[in-house]
């Protein structure tokens, strides 16, 4: 868990004054020097009618239920009945008034984030350092960070008096997807994201097909029958939308079957172990027809056009 690291940018302003204000004397004025007090504006009138609620100290214990209701009925009634006005005053109020005795947003923890940067995360969060906590919606957060790319899902929390808790589950890159021209990450879901990370992810192997997102951790779960050949793989062509065409970083081509494609990998490992093809001019073997495999050597005549493209 980690925490993040507040900007500049979200700083308090200077004439925000966020240290602990000296408790208050409880001696009682004397009429003269007392002030008078102001009366307050329509707009804040909940906010005047609930810091009538402070104990000394500026701590508030909202204790006793039936208290409460009667003070949100009085005024709910003082608004003319209007429920939607009321619901926005009690919300505004609280929150409000949240941030008068300190629920303000100090700290922002993140759980599971590695990709993404943490500026990104409190861009997405929008609060600012000093925010009321309580007016802080952590469900309309959540959603907002789960319309990023690279987070699968997320969960937000407030915590009293002062903290957001972010706990992300990020998207694991399985491999390359080479589509229209630009390249892409995709995990085992199929989903497609951090386009503008593919240079760090360069060690991947690429898949290129349109529907090769779909299909390839089929092929990844028979690659990893044999891990030390998984190696060398450098792409893979989804073909045809019925199989997988795989290139090796020795030059050779492996021409899946449509099939058992796990026994065509493990029957391909013991070949190319055998027989040392990845250190070999090789151009294909084609593991395509059951009863029989076809090695084709760098030097060979390549095959007609038009037969060839009978076989793909």
């Amino acid at each position: 868990m980690r925490q993040l690291s507040f900007d500049d940018r979200l700083l308090p302003d200077d004439d925000d004054d966020i240290t602990p204000k000296p408790a208050r004397s409880k001696r009682r004025k004397s009429a003269r020097t007392a002030r008078k007090p102001k009366e307050p504006e329509r707009r804040s009138a909940l906010r005047w009618a609930l810091r009538r609620m402070r104990w000394p100290g500026r701590r508030i214990a909202l204790r006793g239920g039936s208290a409460v209701l009667a003070l949100c009925f009085g005024i709910y009634l003082a608004i003319g009945g209007n429920a939607s006005q009321f619901v926005d005053s009690v919300g505004r109020g609280v929150a409000s008034l949240g941030a008068d005795v300190g629920f303000t947003v100090q700290n922002v923890f993140a759980e599971g984030r590695h990709a993404v940067p943490s500026r990104t995360v409190l861009d997405v969060l929008g609060v600012q350092r000093g925010s009321p906590l309580l007016a802080f919606d952590a469900e309309a957060a959540r959603a907002r960070l789960e319309s990023l790319d690279w987070i699968k899902s997320a969960t937000v929390e407030r915590r009293l008096p002062d903290t957001i808790m972010v706990r992300i589950i990020e998207r694991q890159p399985l491999a390359l997807w080479q589509h229209e021209g630009r390249l892409v990450l995709i995990d085992r879901e199929g989903a497609s994201f951090g386009a503008s990370d593919v240079a760090r992810y360069g060690y991947l192997p690429l898949v290129v097909g349109e529907d090769a997102p779909r299909e390839a951790p089929r092929l990844f779960d028979a690659m990893a029958a044999e891990p030390q050949l998984f190696k060398h793989v450098a792409s893979a062509i989804w073909v045809g939308g019925r199989r997988w065409n795989v290139r090796f970083d020795s030059g050779l081509e492996a021409r899946l079957p449509e099939g058992d494609i796990t026994a065509a990998w493990v029957k391909l490992g013991a070949l190319i172990e055998a027989k040392e093809l990845l250190k070999r001019p090789v151009a294909a073997v084609d593991l395509r027809l059951g009863d029989r495999t076809v090695i084709r050597m760098r030097n060979d005549p390549i095959p007609d056009a038009k037969t060839d493209q009978g076989t793909t």
